[in-house]
């Protein structure tokens, strides 16, 4: 797979082999990209949160892992580095719905990496029988919210303790017609 801006990845559906790639990527990432993740700041990535981030059985559940296959894995993969990734699970109350991240390592933001993760995670959402994707977004997050409304994304009025964010909510059909020949080439990797 090509970004927009020529950078070729490799991208796979993420796994639970994954734990250790995702701690390594947590590490790449600066004290800002962490913050826009987790809305605290975040020294190390915790166990319960590697469990719960590497548990992909059951609907609704997807990770899509992104590499750069022109640099040696830093787990000793044929992947390659490891660069970003997408994941949803569901939401505790419509079953068809559920809450997406999207991360990408700070030296990779910018090259078109996201944008890629959400689209395929789109994809294999709708595939998986979801009709909403969602997430919260601090508002100084003006990348991540761009991100969201090129597919469509809306925001939600929703009660959300953090103050400074936003739900923003995307349409998985209406989001797919947004990608043009993209979505058959998204859709290979499910089958």
């Amino acid at each position: 797979m090509t970004t927009s801006t020529g950078l070729v990845v490799r991208l796979r559906r993420g796994n639970a082999s994954d734990a250790d790639a995702l701690v390594l990527g947590f590490e790449r990432l600066g004290s800002e990209s962490r913050y826009h993740r987790f809305f605290t700041p975040m020294p190390s990535l915790p166990a319960s949160m590697v469990a719960q981030f590497t548990d992909l059985d059951g609907p609704g559940r997807l990770a899509i892992a992104a590499f750069d296959p022109a640099k040696p894995s830093e787990v000793g993969s044929a992947d390659g580095l490891g660069i970003g990734v997408a994941r949803c699970a569901p939401g505790n109350t419509d079953v068809r719905a559920a809450e997406l991240a999207v991360t990408v390592v700070d030296d990779y933001q910018g090259c078109g990496v996201g944008r890629v993760l959400l689209e395929v995670l789109v994809v294999g959402a709708l595939r998986g029988g979801l009709t909403t994707l969602y997430g919260h977004v601090l508002t100084e997050n003006t990348g991540m919210i761009r991100l969201f409304q090129r597919l469509g994304g809306r925001d939600q009025h929703h009660v959300r303790p953090e103050p400074g964010t936003r739900r923003i909510a995307i349409d998985l059909e209406a989001a797919v017609t947004t990608m043009g020949p993209r979505r058959a080439l998204y859709a290979s990797l499910f089958g």
